[in-house]
């Protein structure tokens, strides 16, 4: 079974006994730490730790990690961290102006800007994957728990 099944197995496994408070958690956990810039493969331990830690999924934090870190969505993730980071200070958002900002190692107060622009953006997304995740699973729920009834029904009939 490739790992990637795997995943989604133990996600519906989740969604089954999990509550979707601890799925959407979970989730959320994932897509937080996936989206702050550390090194590849950390950022997965790291959330499965911390979901772990607050009696999330883990499967569902892996999976968050998963689909935010990856060569198509971290490029957008930078970019729009770098852009909410040029609103605070004055960090050049061009590329003519990063590249002087890397070759010239002027990152004093760069830094402090960027590590503030991917706190927003990666706060933003996780609240906005926990909505999404929650909502879901409560349909799957309740879909679920209308099909028990209906069988129950026709058990009874």
């Amino acid at each position: 079974m490739p790992y990637g099944q795997k995943i989604i197995d133990g996600i519906k496994k989740s969604a089954a006994t999990y509550t979707a408070h601890n799925v959407a958690l979970g989730f959320a956990i994932g897509v937080l730490f996936g989206t702050l810039p550390t090194l590849f493969g950390i950022e997965i331990i790291i959330a499965a730790f911390v979901a772990a830690l607050l009696r999330a999924s883990k499967a569902a934090s892996i999976l968050g990690a998963l689909l935010v870190v990856n060569p198509l969505v971290g490029p957008f993730f930078m970019a729009t961290s770098f852009y909410i980071a040029s609103l605070f200070g004055t960090i050049p958002y061009t590329p003519s102006g990063i590249w002087h900002m890397i070759t010239h190692l002027e990152f004093g107060a760069t830094l402090l800007y960027f590590t503030l622009g991917y706190a927003i953006v990666s706060i933003t997304t996780a609240t906005i994957a926990y909505i999404v995740v929650y909502s879901s699973i409560e349909k799957y729920h309740k879909r679920m728990l209308e099909k028990q009834i209906k069988q129950n029904y026709n058990q009874k009939g």
